[in-house]
């Protein structure tokens, strides 16, 4: 999806640029040998033909800055009202996965039964050993048993 709306964007460059460049030689032209106001005209006339060539220039700078699907809408929009319906459809049917996003998400496991035992023992040791205070391992077993449970 993201090659395809990428190929369209560069296509809708190159039209509006094509575009504008014949209406400012016409204006050019136009100026020089008809008609003076009529030829301004024309040459103000193709700053308009940009407007299409700006978006789609900077939906093809979001596209390939874009972390998020979400981060598309907004030019999407832009692509589809003043640069061009199929790229800009594209721009909005991109998903995260299209810009190498990864959805995946890690389940939090749950401690075993045999980690739980072996917390609670190296903790006894630590209070055999005389490292910690009955009461500080009453408060970290009691800790360790919430978080576990």
């Amino acid at each position: 999806m993201v090659k395809a709306a990428k190929v369209f964007l560069i296509l809708g460059m190159v039209g509006s640029a094509i575009g504008a460049l014949a209406m400012l030689i016409m204006g050019i032209i136009t100026a020089i040998a008809v008609d003076l106001m009529g030829g301004i005209l024309l040459i103000i006339y193709t700053f308009i033909l940009l407007v299409p060539f700006v978006i789609d220039y900077v939906g093809y700078k979001k596209i390939n800055n874009a972390t998020r699907a979400k981060e598309l809408t907004t030019i999407g929009i832009l692509t589809l009202i003043f640069g061009g319906i199929i790229p800009g459809i594209l721009i909005l049917l991109i998903k995260d996965e299209d810009l190498g996003v990864s959805t995946y998400v890690k389940k939090e496991t749950k401690p075993t039964a045999d980690s739980l035992e072996k917390e609670l023992k190296d903790l006894n040791t630590l209070k055999d050993n005389g490292v910690i205070t009955q009461e500080e391992y009453e408060s970290a077993r009691k800790k360790i048993i919430d978080k576990n449970l």
